[in-house]
């Protein structure tokens, strides 16, 4: 029977990888448990039972998709581990600070850097956090990311999709599988891509392909959008 993975080593799971230098069978075993964890937290960790609907199209990808978002997660704890391998030793934590990473698999934009707020859309709809929020996990609809830093300066980014860890320490993850600062959204291309992707919503196709292809329109419809309501 496959090994229920907990909340509390769901973190050291997803950072521990699938191991380069086991047998077959134990490279499997550990792929299986992120695809138990991404499950369940689809399935069965939603405090509203009618997500369950929410996540219907995209749960017909199956294994596919909860494989892609699992590595997903393991890439951008990889980021970030990079970046605080090269930093010198960070001084004991204050609980009383909300401290972020938020990062990309390409990109580390903050990387446990003390901030104000952070204002974020999930699947539970949008959420404010400030220094002692209680902890929360979120999975991110594609939206901005609004960051406010100790100078009270407002940066904004979209996120495509990824999680978000409210953690008691102070601290709190933003991992994304896309994330763009909102002045660098190139809005031709993204309205070319819609047009492109609302074109191949009408021609037949499996189940599968249409609902990736309107997760694609959700995303570049959610993409202009945050191209246009850039803070002057």
């Amino acid at each position: 029977m496959m090994k229920k993975t907990s909340w509390v080593d769901c973190r050291a799971l997803l950072r521990q990888g699938t191991p380069v230098s086991t047998t077959v069978e134990e490279s499997t075993r550990v792929e299986l448990r992120h695809e138990s964890f991404i499950t369940e937290f689809f399935l069965f960790r939603h405090p509203r039972p009618v997500i369950y609907e929410h996540f219907r199209v995209e749960l017909m990808l199956s294994r596919r998709n909860i494989h892609r978002l699992s590595n997903i997660l393991r890439r951008c704890y990889a980021a970030v581990e990079t970046v605080q391998n090269v930093t010198k030793e960070a001084p004991a934590v204050n609980v009383d600070e909300l401290r972020l990473t938020f990062a990309s698999p390409v990109e580390v934009f903050f990387n446990n850097t003390v901030v104000k707020q952070v204002d974020i859309s999930t699947l539970n709809g949008s959420i404010g956090i400030l220094p002692k929020h209680v902890p929360v996990l979120g999975m991110l609809k594609p939206g901005v990311v609004r960051v406010v830093d100790k100078d009270d300066k407002s940066i904004q980014y979209f996120a495509s999709s990824g999680t978000l860890s409210m953690n008691p320490d102070g601290s709190c993850q933003v991992l994304a599988e896309e994330a763009i600062r909102l002045e660098d959204i190139d809005l031709a291309k993204a309205e070319e891509e819609l047009s492109s992707a609302q074109r191949r919503a009408l021609e037949p196709m499996e189940d599968d392909a249409r609902a990736a292809v309107q997760i694609e329109i959700e995303t570049y419809e959610a993409l202009i959008k945050a191209a246009h309501s850039i803070e002057k």
